[in-house]
């Protein structure tokens, strides 16, 4: 979960599915079901690996379909990228999980299965 201002947006990737929501889950409730489990997860409301994107203005979103060269189990499996000033921000299918990924700005770079979608500031307003 990522929050922009208010906007929370909810990235999702399981199996080979990515689910995309907004301001569906509520971060203040406890998390139930892994009573189970020797470890209960814990909202945690930082991450290292975000905080240079912290403060930044978003500017763009865009989906991206993975494309190997090779066969590839991944392949075909989609990414959220957000990217910033000072980088990009990239949500990818770790195979069952939500992987992070940070890379430089490329103003080359061009989506391969979307365009690029407005940013989510834009959105927020319609």
């Amino acid at each position: 979960m990522l929050d922009f201002d208010g906007l929370q947006v909810e990235v999702c990737h399981s199996k080979l599915e990515l689910s995309i929501g907004w301001d569906t889950i509520d971060t203040a409730a406890t998390i139930t079901g892994w009573e189970w489990f020797e470890l209960t997860p814990q909202w945690s409301h930082s991450d290292e690996r975000l905080a240079r994107f912290a403060g930044q203005e978003l500017r763009e979103v865009a989906l991206l379909e993975w494309r190997p060269a090779d066969r590839d189990l991944a392949a075909g499996t989609v990414a959220v990228e957000f990217a910033f000033a000072e980088g990009c921000l990239r949500i990818v299918n770790g195979l069952d999980e939500n992987r992070i990924v940070q890379t430089e700005v490329n103003q080359l770079r061009r989506p391969m299965l979307f365009a690029v979608l407005s940013a989510l500031a834009s959105a927020r307003g319609g």
